[in-house]
């Protein structure tokens, strides 16, 4: 079961990571890097099925993390930073300490 929650734990902290490049940008991110990021947020949701846990924090992390990804098909910066943060509360929720907190 620890083997498990790790991968949702890196496949979480991956998509975060990939989010904050996409959001720190000044200019718009490139198409294809947003997608990236987008596959990786919605890989992290998929991961999260995989915790043991079965219990609201759970699903608020699945919900978030598919709310980051389609943050990251549009190109709305604020829309975006909102679920970023969200994501982060969510993955705190869980015991998961974020390591870089710059969100605008």
């Amino acid at each position: 079961m620890g083997e498990r929650r790790t991968r949702a734990e890196q496949a979480f902290r991956r998509a975060r990571k990939c989010a904050l490049a996409c959001l720190e940008r000044h200019s718009p991110s490139p198409v294809e890097s947003r997608r990236q990021c987008s596959e990786a947020a919605h890989s992290a949701a998929e991961a999260s099925w995989e915790l043991p846990e079965r219990n609201a924090q759970q699903l608020e992390l699945q919900a978030a993390l598919d709310e980051l990804a389609r943050a990251l098909e549009g190109e709305d910066e604020q829309r975006l930073s909102s679920a970023l943060a969200r994501s982060s509360r969510a993955g705190n929720a869980l015991g998961w300490r974020n390591t870089d907190t710059s969100a605008r």
